[in-house]
Parts: structure tokens; C-alpha cells; sequence
């Protein structure tokens, strides 16, 4: 099981945009599919956000049917602060895909007040 270093990836402590998160994924996903699980690696990350969490890993349910993202992803050197934060982020995920149309119509209604 190989180890990504978010740091090296991002080239930044600040782990805060979507398109770094991206970044990541892309990294993961192709690890999942050769190797079956990844380590994250936060080591030298002192921010993360959730806009960048979810954006490492709301496509894990869809591109890997029927596997929960902590079969696949360990993070490490998270704090503890960030660890919750992305427990909260996954939990979001997982309410958004099984009803999606719920979140939609939530926004909808949000923006239209």
C-alpha cells in the first residue's frame, strides 16, 4: 500500500482549493485501482478545509460502487481537529448519495430566498 503525501502533491501547508483537491484524487483513485487502498498522508499540511476534503473524496462511492471510503483511504498525520472534520465531510457525502435530489431541491430553495 503506497503512501501520498498531500503536501508534496499540493506544493503548499494550506490544504484549502478544490482544484488541489482534485489533484489528489486523481493520485488516489489510480491507487486504489492498482493497489486496492491508499495512505493519506497530512504530514506538513497545517490547514484543511472541507471544501478540499470533499473534493479528495466524494467521487470514492461512485467510482468504487459498494466500497466505503474507509475501506480504502487511512489518513495519517491528521489532527485531531481535521480527522472530525473529515469524519463530518464523509458523513455528508454519504447522506448526499443516498438521496441526492433532496440536497438539490434544499439548494434550489436556498438560493431562491
Amino acid at each position: 500500500m503506497n503512501v501520498l503525501n498531500v503536501r508534496e502533491i499540493i506544493d503548499t501547508e494550506f490544504a484549502v482549493s478544490f482544484e488541489d483537491g482534485q489533484k489528489v484524487y486523481s493520485l488516489i483513485k489510480n491507487e486504489i485501482n492498482h493497489n486496492g487502498k491508499v495512505i493519506l498522508s497530512f504530514e506538513g499540511v497545517s490547514i484543511v478545509i472541507p471544501l478540499f476534503l470533499n473534493s479528495v473524496l466524494r467521487s470514492i462511492p461512485i467510482d468504487f460502487e459498494n466500497s466505503q471510503i474507509s475501506d480504502l483511504v487511512i489518513f495519517e498525520e491528521m489532527s485531531e481537529n481535521d480527522r472530525k472534520i473529515a469524519d463530518i465531510v464523509i458523513g455528508e457525502i454519504y447522506k448526499y448519495h443516498r438521496n441526492p435530489e433532496a440536497y438539490t431541491a434544499a439548494y434550489k430553495e436556498m438560493l431562491e430566498s
